[in-house]
Protein backbone atom coordinates (compact mmCIF):
# COMPACT_ATOMS: atom_id res chain seq x y z
CA UNK A 1 0.00 0.00 0.00
CA UNK A 2 1.28 3.67 -0.69
CA UNK A 3 1.52 5.74 2.61
CA UNK A 4 -1.77 7.87 1.35
CA UNK A 5 -3.68 4.25 1.06
CA UNK A 6 -1.91 3.39 4.31
CA UNK A 7 -3.41 6.73 5.99
CA UNK A 8 -7.02 5.56 4.52
CA UNK A 9 -7.07 2.16 5.54
CA UNK A 10 -5.54 3.35 9.35
CA UNK A 11 -8.45 6.00 9.22
CA UNK A 12 -10.88 3.76 8.42
CA UNK A 13 -10.35 1.16 10.74
CA UNK A 14 -10.49 4.02 13.50
CA UNK A 15 -13.10 4.59 12.83
CA UNK A 16 -14.64 1.33 12.67
CA UNK A 17 -12.91 0.89 15.83
CA UNK A 18 -14.57 3.98 17.42
CA UNK A 19 -17.98 3.45 16.16
CA UNK A 20 -17.66 -0.39 18.13
CA UNK A 21 -16.41 1.39 20.96
CA UNK A 22 -19.56 3.85 21.54
CA UNK A 23 -22.50 2.09 20.01
CA UNK A 24 -22.75 -0.10 23.46
CA UNK A 25 -22.89 3.16 24.87
CA UNK A 26 -25.39 5.33 22.74
CA UNK A 27 -28.10 2.54 23.63
CA UNK A 28 -28.64 2.58 27.29
CA UNK A 29 -31.65 1.70 29.27
CA UNK A 30 -32.72 3.63 32.32
CA UNK A 31 -34.14 1.33 34.63
CA UNK A 32 -35.60 2.45 37.96
CA UNK A 33 -36.58 0.37 40.98
CA UNK A 34 -39.97 1.23 42.02
CA UNK A 35 -39.46 -1.35 45.44
CA UNK A 36 -40.09 -4.74 46.25
CA UNK A 37 -42.65 -7.12 47.07
CA UNK A 38 -43.21 -7.03 50.12
CA UNK A 39 -45.13 -10.78 50.49
CA UNK A 40 -42.43 -12.94 49.79
CA UNK A 41 -39.95 -13.90 46.46
CA UNK A 42 -41.54 -13.67 43.38
CA UNK A 43 -40.70 -16.48 41.13
CA UNK A 44 -43.27 -15.75 38.21
CA UNK A 45 -45.32 -13.51 36.48
CA UNK A 46 -47.95 -12.97 33.74
CA UNK A 47 -49.32 -10.13 31.94
CA UNK A 48 -53.09 -11.44 30.14
CA UNK A 49 -55.58 -8.89 28.98
CA UNK A 50 -53.50 -5.78 30.32
CA UNK A 51 -53.38 -6.97 33.95
CA UNK A 52 -50.19 -8.07 35.51
CA UNK A 53 -50.79 -11.22 37.72
CA UNK A 54 -47.29 -11.78 39.95
CA UNK A 55 -47.19 -14.74 42.11
CA UNK A 56 -45.74 -12.82 45.56
CA UNK A 57 -44.89 -15.77 47.95
CA UNK A 58 -47.81 -18.09 47.77
CA UNK A 59 -50.58 -15.03 46.99
CA UNK A 60 -51.55 -13.64 43.84
CA UNK A 61 -51.70 -9.98 43.31
CA UNK A 62 -53.25 -8.17 40.35
CA UNK A 63 -52.33 -5.12 38.84
CA UNK A 64 -53.76 -3.17 36.15
CA UNK A 65 -51.30 -2.06 33.55
CA UNK A 66 -53.38 -1.58 30.93
CA UNK A 67 -51.77 2.12 30.41
CA UNK A 68 -48.86 3.59 30.90
CA UNK A 69 -50.11 6.31 33.34
CA UNK A 70 -51.27 2.58 35.24
CA UNK A 71 -47.83 0.99 34.98
CA UNK A 72 -45.96 4.41 36.31
CA UNK A 73 -48.50 3.86 39.21
CA UNK A 74 -47.18 0.80 40.39
CA UNK A 75 -45.45 0.85 43.32
CA UNK A 76 -43.92 -2.10 45.41
CA UNK A 77 -42.30 0.00 48.45
CA UNK A 78 -42.48 -1.27 51.71
CA UNK A 79 -45.49 0.89 53.76
CA UNK A 80 -47.11 2.34 51.22
CA UNK A 81 -50.59 1.15 49.77
CA UNK A 82 -50.61 -1.34 47.01
CA UNK A 83 -51.47 -0.68 43.77
CA UNK A 84 -52.76 -4.16 43.47
CA UNK A 85 -56.41 -4.33 42.16
CA UNK A 86 -56.98 -7.85 43.33
CA UNK A 87 -55.24 -10.88 45.24
CA UNK A 88 -56.07 -14.27 45.67
CA UNK A 89 -54.26 -16.75 48.59
CA UNK A 90 -52.51 -20.06 47.14
CA UNK A 91 -51.19 -22.02 50.94
CA UNK A 92 -48.28 -22.33 49.15
CA UNK A 93 -45.27 -20.47 47.81
CA UNK A 94 -46.45 -19.78 43.45
CA UNK A 95 -43.59 -21.22 41.27
CA UNK A 96 -45.25 -20.45 37.62
CA UNK A 97 -48.44 -18.83 36.59
CA UNK A 98 -49.72 -18.76 32.88
CA UNK A 99 -52.89 -17.46 31.27
CA UNK A 100 -55.29 -17.84 28.57
CA UNK A 101 -59.22 -16.50 28.30
CA UNK A 102 -60.44 -16.03 31.67
CA UNK A 103 -58.34 -18.88 33.69
CA UNK A 104 -55.35 -18.58 35.29
CA UNK A 105 -53.09 -21.40 35.95
CA UNK A 106 -50.63 -21.74 39.19
CA UNK A 107 -48.46 -23.81 39.84
CA UNK A 108 -47.56 -23.47 43.92
CA UNK A 109 -45.06 -26.44 45.61
CA UNK A 110 -47.72 -28.35 46.65
CA UNK A 111 -50.39 -28.01 44.09
CA UNK A 112 -51.76 -26.62 40.54
CA UNK A 113 -54.92 -24.16 40.57
CA UNK A 114 -57.18 -22.83 38.10
CA UNK A 115 -58.64 -19.50 38.86
CA UNK A 116 -61.28 -18.02 37.38
CA UNK A 117 -59.98 -14.39 36.00
CA UNK A 118 -62.92 -12.82 34.00
CA UNK A 119 -62.89 -10.57 36.71
CA UNK A 120 -59.71 -9.45 37.32
CA UNK A 121 -59.99 -7.77 40.68
CA UNK A 122 -61.22 -11.12 42.52
CA UNK A 123 -59.74 -13.99 41.11
CA UNK A 124 -61.74 -17.11 42.30
CA UNK A 125 -60.12 -20.78 42.78
CA UNK A 126 -62.65 -22.54 40.14
CA UNK A 127 -60.09 -25.89 41.21
CA UNK A 128 -56.96 -27.38 41.83
CA UNK A 129 -54.98 -30.75 42.12
CA UNK A 130 -53.29 -31.12 45.11
CA UNK A 131 -49.66 -32.84 44.90
CA UNK A 132 -49.76 -36.91 45.48
CA UNK A 133 -46.10 -36.62 46.67
CA UNK A 134 -44.39 -35.01 49.69
CA UNK A 135 -44.43 -31.46 48.64
CA UNK A 136 -41.17 -30.49 50.43
CA UNK A 137 -39.25 -33.06 48.70
CA UNK A 138 -41.14 -32.72 45.07
CA UNK A 139 -42.16 -29.84 44.97
CA UNK A 140 -44.04 -28.86 41.73
CA UNK A 141 -42.21 -26.19 39.42
CA UNK A 142 -43.22 -25.09 36.32
CA UNK A 143 -46.25 -25.45 33.57
CA UNK A 144 -46.95 -25.84 30.24
CA UNK A 145 -50.64 -25.36 28.66
CA UNK A 146 -51.18 -27.13 25.06
CA UNK A 147 -54.75 -27.36 24.86
CA UNK A 148 -56.47 -28.87 26.80
CA UNK A 149 -53.69 -30.76 28.67
CA UNK A 150 -50.93 -29.16 31.71
CA UNK A 151 -47.77 -30.64 31.96
CA UNK A 152 -46.08 -30.18 35.19
CA UNK A 153 -42.46 -30.88 36.34
CA UNK A 154 -42.20 -32.39 39.84
CA UNK A 155 -38.87 -31.74 41.05
CA UNK A 156 -37.58 -35.69 42.19
CA UNK A 157 -40.26 -37.24 40.23
CA UNK A 158 -40.83 -35.94 36.45
CA UNK A 159 -43.85 -34.99 34.80
CA UNK A 160 -47.27 -34.61 35.67
CA UNK A 161 -49.55 -34.80 32.93
CA UNK A 162 -53.18 -33.31 33.87
CA UNK A 163 -56.38 -33.51 31.42
CA UNK A 164 -57.92 -29.68 32.03
CA UNK A 165 -60.61 -29.93 29.84
CA UNK A 166 -63.11 -29.35 31.80
CA UNK A 167 -61.30 -26.31 33.85
CA UNK A 168 -63.89 -26.99 36.75
CA UNK A 169 -63.09 -30.52 37.79
CA UNK A 170 -59.17 -31.36 36.45
CA UNK A 171 -57.84 -34.78 36.04
CA UNK A 172 -54.41 -36.44 36.29
CA UNK A 173 -53.89 -38.87 33.47
CA UNK A 174 -50.40 -40.14 34.64
CA UNK A 175 -46.89 -39.20 35.87
CA UNK A 176 -43.93 -39.58 33.97
CA UNK A 177 -40.37 -40.53 35.47
CA UNK A 178 -37.44 -39.08 33.95
CA UNK A 179 -34.13 -40.05 33.82
CA UNK A 180 -32.00 -38.99 36.13
CA UNK A 181 -32.49 -37.87 39.84
CA UNK A 182 -36.31 -39.27 39.93
CA UNK A 183 -37.91 -41.86 42.29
Amino acid sequence: LSMSGKSVFFKTLFFFFLLAFLIPFTIAVTMEETGHMSNGPSFDLVEHNGYLYTGEGSEIRVYDVSTPEKVAQLNWISGVPHSSVGRLDTRYFVNDLSADDHYLYITTEGRFIIADISTPASPLILSSVENSFDASRYAMYATEIRGNYAYLSLQGKGIMVIDITNRAAPNVIRTVGLAGNNA
